[in-house]
């Protein structure tokens, strides 16, 4: 696994634990929904993961890498940690604050 150059998207949402204002990354998807993101636990590091190259294989074995290199992972926005009180939330409602370049592995 290599490490790719990607744009991804600064977002943020608001903590339903403490109302504070969260922010995280995460890879654009299209009206069907391209790509998924996934963020390495302990690491921060991210994975982006191509549903459209996906097929029959099941998740645990397209997330086997990261899960490998990371020990564990977070669906974004599934799964968002609070930045203040460390809960860890869907987001319902999702602000898009800019766009950057990031180093990334595509799954």
């Amino acid at each position: 696994m290599k490490a790719v150059r990607l744009p991804i998207s600064i977002c943020h949402t608001s903590c339903p634990n403490c109302w504070v204002l969260t922010d995280f990354r995460m890879f654009e998807s299209g009206p069907g929904g391209d790509f998924a993101t996934y963020e390495g636990a302990p690491s921060g590091t991210m994975y982006r993961l191509n549903v459209y190259k996906t097929g029959q294989s099941p998740l645990a074995a397209l997330l086997a890498p990261a899960i490998s290199r990371d020990g564990s992972v977070r669906h974004i926005p599934e799964q968002i940690k609070c930045k203040v009180c460390g809960a860890i939330f869907a987001a319902k409602t999702i602000g898009v604050d800019h766009d950057e370049m990031t180093d990334a592995f595509d799954l």
